[in-house]
């Protein structure tokens, strides 16, 4: 197949299923600037879901982030270029937008995320907020930068529920998935 009957099929998978942004590749920060650039040209011309652009923004950030924080780049392996890799999508719905967001993590990473989306997607707004506060309050920013308020703060500002779902590689390591849906 030719590079541009191939570029052709992928412009018109994106169109026929509204896919506004979509990368795959390494999420350095040069990356990462770029990508938030592009998204939040392409979220505010869009005037009758502005509501959930302004909240889509905010979690894409927040996604964004954590993959280029967050990769395996610490792991001693042939293929670390392959494990500092991710994907990103954001998807254009009827009543909003879809973010999906993977990358690599570690077997312990992995148990830390899902105690964490498990006990937060239990959680009421309230709950939530309360949580968040306590966070903010009582913890430290951990050497990577975060203080674990990433996941409150996306479930806070979509006001869904979080999905996701690992993706086994190989003994230390599996594909964190992750989709937000932002409603109007």
């Amino acid at each position: 197949m030719s590079d541009n009957l191939y570029i052709q099929k992928v412009y018109n998978v994106m169109q026929r299923n509204n896919i506004i942004c979509a990368y795959h590749g390494d999420f350095n920060f040069k990356v990462v600037n770029s990508l938030l650039i592009s998204i939040k040209r392409n979220l505010h011309q869009n005037i009758e879901l502005k509501r959930a652009a302004k909240k889509t923004y905010k979690v894409v950030v927040e996604c964004l982030e954590n993959v280029h924080k967050h990769s395996v780049s610490d792991i001693k392996n042939t293929h670390t270029d392959l494990f500092n890799r991710g994907f990103f999508t954001l998807i254009q719905e009827r009543n909003g937008y879809k973010v999906a967001v993977g990358n690599f993590v570690t077997s312990a990473i992995q148990k830390e995320l899902e105690q964490k989306i498990t006990s937060i997607n239990e959680m009421g707004k309230e709950q939530l907020k309360q949580k968040y506060n306590e966070v903010i309050m009582n913890t430290s920013i951990s050497e990577k930068g975060g203080a674990s308020l990433g996941i409150i703060d996306m479930v806070l500002k979509s006001g869904n529920k979080l999905n996701y779902t690992f993706h086994h590689h190989h003994s230390s390591l599996s594909f964190f998935v992750l989709e937000i849906n932002i409603n109007n």
